[in-house]
């Protein structure tokens, strides 16, 4: 079906939710790279991605076909980055700095701890109060506080919500993507091809899922020396260019890649299906 056709149904009230999910399937592609061009320093690329969710909702409620002027795309293109931009507006400047500085050092301890760190470790390396900890968690939290009950439809049967809702659990979860045989085997064949002492570790820690310091223990050496290695693997994967073209097919992009990492060291999809441990850092642990 077209844009259009979709479009029709929903206004006619008939399989709302169903279609509404095919509408979004159908411009997944176009919604990302839309997406991408509105990008915030304190935003993952999946919060954006949920976003656009609500974009595409109040585009279909404008969209007017007999308007020939304007097309479906070019008002979901408006639609998206006015509610990207809606959130972005809702922070003073100097709350955006903490969040910044916040998850950077979320990042670094989870990474160097292998656990998510508690409220006393991070108030400790942002030397801050538990207290203002607290609000700065909070405000991250308000960030996703948006008014989702207005009725849609004609009838009215639904809500803004309910679409969110489905489409929030769809991808919150992303490992079942790592149990797909044929992915597994795209990715172990690529890590395969890595010089041995590289390829041991990243079937240690992805493959056995054993952490950096089980590791270190059984080969002798620092949790230090295994993170070097590990780094140096999954930067050779990063690199592999037929890996990453033979994955994407597979895994989408905006599910695995972290915004702030993305703009700061442009990791792509493949690391992060590799990182699957580490990219598990959900809305709600890392809040």
């Amino acid at each position: 079906m077209t844009n259009e056709e979709l479009i029709r149904l929903i206004k006619k009230n008939i399989n709302v939710k169903e279609n509404y999910e095919k509408l979004y399937e159908r411009n997944r592609g176009f919604i990302f790279q839309t997406v991408i061009k509105r990008i915030h320093g304190i935003y993952e690329i999946d919060d954006l991605m949920q976003q656009s969710y609500i974009g595409l909702v109040k585009a279909v409620e404008l969209y007017d076909e007999s308007k020939e002027e304007t097309s479906f795309l070019q008002l979901l293109k408006y639609c998206i980055w006015n509610c990207i931009r809606d959130i972005q507006s809702e922070l003073p400047e100097h709350m955006v700095y903490k969040i910044i500085k916040y998850r950077k050092i979320y990042d670094k301890l989870y990474s160097e701890l292998s656990r998510k760190p508690t409220d006393n470790e991070m108030s400790l390396h942002m030397n801050i109060k538990l207290k203002e900890l607290g609000a700065i968690k909070s405000a991250i939290k308000a960030q996703y506080v948006i008014s989702l009950d207005e009725p849609i439809g004609e009838e009215e049967e639904g809500t803004r919500l309910d679409l969110y809702s489905d489409y929030s659990a769809e991808i919150v979860d992303f490992n079942h993507n790592l149990e797909n045989k044929e992915l597994k085997s795209i990715i172990q064949e690529a890590v395969g091809k890595l010089p041995e002492d590289r390829k041991e570790i990243i079937y240690k820690r992805y493959f056995e899922n054993l952490t950096r310091t089980e590791i270190a223990i059984e080969k002798g050496v620092t949790p230090e020396s295994i993170n070097n290695t590990e780094r140096k693997a999954l930067r050779s994967l990063r690199m592999d260019h037929k890996l990453k073209k033979r994955v994407e097919g597979y895994v989408d992009f905006y599910h695995h890649v972290r915004l702030s990492t993305y703009k700061n060291t442009r990791t792509s999809s493949v690391e992060w299906v590799v990182l699957k441990r580490e990219s598990e850092m959900e809305y709600e642990m890392r809040i």
